[in-house]
């Protein structure tokens, strides 16, 4: 059974990149380009991991982190932020709020696979 990317990122391309690169190595890939949209679709289909980045409008990704990591149906789910913003404190708040790994940007395909392999 195909296992289910989410893709939470406001930058088209950057999105459509990852979207189109994980459709190809046979994974289902669900896109949305804000975190209230995101929160959405997780209640529609719970995903095998979540790539997020932080500076989104309607709804940060560290907001999005801290609402699916408060709701049981959700909190199990693997998150890998994805994001320009490496400052330290930046990291220590994803990861209190649950991230399991912080990826900074610019990053290739196989950086962020190696990452989703290591969890799903």
């Amino acid at each position: 059974m195909k296992k289910t990317v989410m893709i939470v990122e406001d930058e088209i391309s950057t999105r459509r990149f990852l979207a189109k690169s994980f459709t190809r190595h046979n994974y289902n890939v669900v896109e949305a380009d804000n975190g209230l949209d995101a929160l959405d679709e997780v209640k529609k289909r719970l995903p095998d991991v979540i790539l997020l980045d932080v500076n989104m409008p309607k709804m940060n990704g560290f907001d999005f982190l801290k609402a699916i990591k408060s709701d049981p149906a959700t909190e199990k789910v693997p998150v890998i932020m994805l994001t320009i913003r490496k400052d330290r404190k930046d990291l220590d708040k994803g990861l209190s709020l649950g991230v399991d790994f912080y990826l900074p940007k610019p990053f290739t395909f196989e950086n962020v696979s190696e990452f989703v392999n290591l969890i799903v």
